[in-house]
């Protein structure tokens, strides 16, 4: 749970040790406004002191940049407000079952892909054989062709004109 104590204008006055580990930063002196994260740009302090019962979603900052997700209640007492962070232990569960049905997807995307690769493996192996028998099979009919080729233009060459024997 994070705690602050903030001044009536909102100035972080003192925090739990919680908060300043998962901010790693030094909080006091610097402005609640500063330390969270407010997307909506909708938060007023004023307002969460007016109805201390409901709980108010915050962003607040942590290591690393990434924003932490806490559900905060603000109650004026004297000339400090204390604000109450917590995590919500069902979001946790959520987005860690999340993770893990992602991770399972991953997974099994991987194992698709191998198998695809191990049968792409195999059909480039069958490609270069066909290519291979069909390159060689090729290659006995035409020497043959050429070789009678060059034997009837030896024994024809007197015979036959120009242009019979371009063709």
């Amino acid at each position: 749970m994070l705690f602050f104590i903030l001044s009536l204008e909102g100035e972080i006055v003192s925090t739990n040790r919680y908060a300043k580990e998962v901010t790693r930063r030094h909080l006091t002196g610097q402005s609640f406004y500063d330390v969270m994260l407010d997307f909506s740009g909708e938060f007023n302090l004023v307002t969460a002191l007016n109805d201390p019962s409901t709980e108010r979603i915050i962003h607040i900052g942590v290591e690393g940049g990434t924003p932490q997700t806490f559900y905060f209640t603000f109650e004026q007492n004297d000339d400090c407000i204390l604000a109450f962070g917590k995590l919500n232990a069902d979001e946790l569960e959520t987005l860690r079952q999340e993770i893990l049905s992602l991770n399972q997807e991953q997974s099994n995307l991987m194992r698709k892909l191998h198998q695809t690769n191990a049968r792409l493996k195999r059909l480039n192996e069958e490609k270069n054989r066909f290519l291979g028998m069909a390159a060689h099979d090729l290659r006995k009919p035409i020497g043959l062709v050429l070789a009678y080729t060059d034997f009837l233009i030896d024994e024809a060459k007197n015979i036959l004109n120009k242009e019979h024997m371009g063709f």
